[in-house]
């Protein structure tokens, strides 16, 4: 493709070195962390967080003396108790200030609250299965983040994110789940399984029509790259770079030059790098902290002892920049006409605001979760907490909260769906699932199913 987008619109000079350019052949550089700092500390509870780590590196280091001492405090922290360093995190420039949309609910948020994390505990807990990647979560919510901000343009809403122009930054290109029949047609070429995940992965960004809206941003690894820009060559404002493998570039060194030499308005990050979400959230604090990013969606695997607190620690970082976060969930819908799977949105599961449960971060049940983080202003987190949660939370008629559980609005799964089943077949070595789908063949997104009035 060159220094051109796919519409012949030249790549200004300052983006000339966008992305990699490095031949490194190891992705532990990538995001630029080093992998001997990939290790998380266990905690002795048993759980630590690879996040605190990540932050830590990207921010310098710290004192010896105070990391003697914050590891003698860890000691004395169970499993349950709620992450005690967020201030660290408010120190990296958040917005410590509470959800703007809580305040106008006032008596009876409490209530809401403890209901609602029941509820949301429960159905997590029956509807495990419909948490993982290979229920295409991710491309569901895309999809919804996009009919959101059209239908705000339609109606006039002058709001960031609704009429204005847009990129869309892709940290890889996802990781994809071959038909057995359909990979043996691939046998003969030794780049199949790239060429099969990148055809995925353009197949859902044109379903969810992110190219008819945004610029696009595609970062591959280099393996890569020659495969993905051929498949996004006549596509119009997309750029395709290498991932960057040098220590001195985050994901805020990128964004800078994506949004101060293009994208004019909101940006939506997308992150497909299951084993570096930490480096990349620890890496995009003033990204966070400029108002720009309406929403950015990651996977997060919780396979590890060190990953068990990561989830948490992610989400109360996120959120301390003004963001609602949610774990989001879909179910199998009718097949399409060319007999594919099509997926529609279930329910959105709010995690913040103190409706965290660490029954989320269950290491044994190998699922790979979707966490998407909506700008508190946004029409999507509107959209999100009137049409997607379990207990929308309204007013009545004397200003108090009230909240309504829906669930008999979602359908019912299987019991084999359930967490316990789960868990239990995980620890026999028969899961039917495995980390990131298994059996299940994870097709694209092929029709829009996400009903916005």
């Amino acid at each position: 493709m060159g220094d051109r987008f796919g519409d012949g619109i030249s790549v200004p000079a300052s983006m000339a070195n966008l992305g990699g350019n490095s031949t490194s052949s190891g992705v532990s550089g990538y995001l630029g962390l080093d992998k001997g700092n990939d290790a998380g500390n266990a905690m002795a509870s048993g759980y630590g967080s690879d996040f605190k780590d990540k932050l830590r590196h990207k921010s310098g280091g710290g004192n010896p003396v105070t990391l003697a001492i914050f590891f003698l405090v860890a000691v004395f922290v169970t499993y349950n108790v709620g992450y005690y360093s967020t201030l660290t995190f408010h120190n990296g420039g958040g917005d410590t200030s509470s959800d703007p949309h809580d305040k106008k609910l006032g008596a009876g948020l409490d209530s809401c609250t403890l209901r609602t994390k029941q509820a949301q505990v429960g159905f997590f807990s029956n509807h495990a299965c419909w948490f993982n990647i290979s229920r295409r979560p991710d491309w569901v919510a895309t999809r919804m983040f996009f009919q959101t901000r059209a239908q705000a343009s339609k109606k006039g809403m002058h709001l960031a994110g609704a009429d204005d122009k847009c990129g869309f930054i892709s940290i890889g290109t996802g990781s994809y789940d071959p038909n057995p029949t359909f990979q043996s047609a691939y046998q003969s070429d030794k780049d199949a399984k790239s060429k099969m995940q990148i055809d995925d992965y353009v197949a859902n960004m044109k379903a969810t029509n992110v190219f008819d809206q945004c610029y696009t941003f595609t970062y591959t690894q280099e393996q890569d790259l020659p495969i993905a820009q051929t498949a996004l060559a006549g596509t119009k404002m997309s750029l395709v770079r290498p991932l960057w493998t040098d220590a001195d570039t985050t994901l805020d060194v990128e964004f800078e030059k994506i949004s101060s030499a293009i994208v004019e308005g909101t940006i939506v990050v997308k992150s497909h790098l299951r084993s570096f979400e930490s480096d990349l959230l620890a890496g995009f604090k003033t990204g966070l902290a400029s108002g720009r990013v309406g929403a950015i969606i990651w996977e997060r695997e919780v396979a590890e002892a060190k990953h068990v607190r990561s989830l948490k620690d992610e989400m109360e970082f996120v959120s301390s920049f003004g963001y609602a976060v949610y774990l989001a969930s879909a179910q199998e819908a009718e097949m399409s006409q060319n007999f594919q799977r099509v997926y529609k949105p279930s329910a959105f599961l709010r995690i913040d605001r103190g409706l965290w449960d660490s029954t989320y971060a269950i290491p044994n049940a190998k699922i790979v979760l979707t966490v998407v983080a909506v700008k508190q202003d946004h029409p999507f987190r509107v959209f999100l907490d009137s049409n997607q949660a379990l207990c929308p939370i309204t007013l009545d008629k004397t200003g108090q909260a009230k909240c309504d559980c829906q669930l008999e609005k979602y359908d019912v799964a299987n019991e084999e769906c359930s967490l316990a089943n789960l868990v239990t077949h995980t620890l026999s070595g028969s899961s039917a699932y495995g980390s990131s789908g298994g059996q299940e063949w994870r097709q694209p997104l092929t029709q829009p199913r996400a009903d916005i009035g």
